[in-house]
């Protein structure tokens, strides 16, 4: 029944919007994963830290790398390199963001209000996009082996 709905959908296309809504919940999920990590999965110690403030600082600045990169943009079932490598540019452009921050955080009075720990932000980014391409990729593999029909495939010998 399910194999049959996803034949049936299949050349529809997801809304880009709804991938950036994808991205972004990526976005919080890794950060709040990092955070948790960072302090040894303590509840506790999150009642002592900014994380809310920090988690939305992150989140305005790789939204702005997202939308700089547009690596919600392509057909997600259709990705390839290109996607990876637009995906690695935004969660750089993100990262270098936050760093950015945190080096504004460093030299001016705020300093324990806003600078995120820079162990939370790298682990933060690598987690990031890992999941974010590991996404891309799976549906691509889900999309080829489960909804593309045994039939379209020409097997095809070439001699000579």
């Amino acid at each position: 029944m399910i194999k049959q709905y996803l034949h049936k959908n299949s050349g529809k296309f997801v809304s880009k919007w709804v991938i950036l809504l994808l991205d972004m919940s990526f976005v919080l999920a890794s950060f709040l994963f990092a955070y948790l990590l960072r302090f040894n999965f303590d509840l506790a110690r999150l009642a002592d830290e900014p994380w809310r403030l920090h988690l939305a600082l992150t989140g305005v600045a790789f939204g702005i790398g997202f939308l700089i990169f547009r690596p919600f943009a392509g057909i997600i079932r259709h990705s390839s390199l290109k996607d990876l490598e637009a995906i690695v540019f935004a969660t750089f452009t993100g990262l270098g963001l936050t760093l950015s921050l945190y080096a504004l955080a460093a030299l001016s009075a705020v300093v324990d209000l806003i600078r995120i720990p820079l162990s939370i932000l790298f682990i933060h980014f690598f987690v990031l996009t890992f999941l974010m391409g590991a996404t891309r990729f799976f549906i691509r593999a889900f999309y080829k082996n489960i909804v593309q029909k045994r039939s379209d495939v020409v097997r095809v010998a070439i001699y000579g």
